[in-house]
């Protein structure tokens, strides 16, 4: 419909799994993509990143 979103987000894939990190926020689906800090989007992708990955079999 013409309109146009920010919504950064960050993936990574290994041997078994993948994962998508999206930051979303209501006040900011506006903003210049170029503002958009993505260093820190993709450190807070690795931290969620390493919390939720359990090798396989446990």
């Amino acid at each position: 419909m013409g309109q146009k979103i920010t919504a950064p987000f960050c993936t990574w894939a290994d041997a078994s799994t993948t994962g998508n990190v999206m930051e979303t926020d209501a006040e900011r689906v506006d903003a210049d993509p170029f503002s958009v800090d993505l260093e820190a989007l993709a450190e807070k992708a690795d931290r969620i990143r390493s919390e939720i990955k359990v090798p396989i079999g446990q």
